[in-house]
């Protein structure tokens, strides 16, 4: 009996050490298929409201292109040689108004020509502006074409 309690002893404790005790894990296996894509997430705020390119001249003035978020249409009137305004058409933020609008204007010349503009009036529904095209070395307002952005602040 003796020895069966020590062979029952043995084997509990060869149990034990097997159980318990771990080999190495080995490498790193290798990596499975990646899962599906989440869903997307909601659009980001769009603070570019109007943009456009204005082509002018002394007989006509036109808009070639332009975008922005929530504008539709796009209108050019030139006034006098270097004085236009410019008026976007859309649904805009029901918080557009003046005092929240950043306007940059560049005019597309070679000889000395600049652009400034001021903002007319905003509404949810319309933006509309006007744009200035100068040479700056003589000071003589001209007809030049010229792109324009408008940017929505808070």
């Amino acid at each position: 009996m003796r020895n069966r309690s020590l062979m029952f002893a043995g084997l509990l404790a060869l149990t034990f050490a097997v159980g318990t005790c771990k080999g190495d894990n080995g490498g790193t296996g290798p990596t499975g298929p990646g899962g599906s894509a989440g869903p997307a997430g909601p659009a980001g705020p769009s603070f570019i409201v109007g943009f456009a390119r204005i082509n002018t001249s002394a007989g006509a003035s036109s808009v070639s292109t332009f975008g922005g978020a929530g504008t539709t249409g796009a209108s050019v009137v030139r006034s006098a040689a270097g004085f236009y305004t410019v008026t976007f058409t859309g649904t805009y933020p029901s918080t557009t108004d003046a005092t929240k609008l950043v306007v940059l204007s560049t005019a597309e010349s070679n000889n000395f020509q600049v652009s400034n503009n001021a903002v007319l009036s905003a509404s949810p529904t319309s933006i509309s502006l006007n744009v200035f095209t100068w040479t700056s070395n003589a000071l003589v307002e001209v007809d030049d074409s010229f792109f324009l952005e408008v940017l929505l602040g808070q």
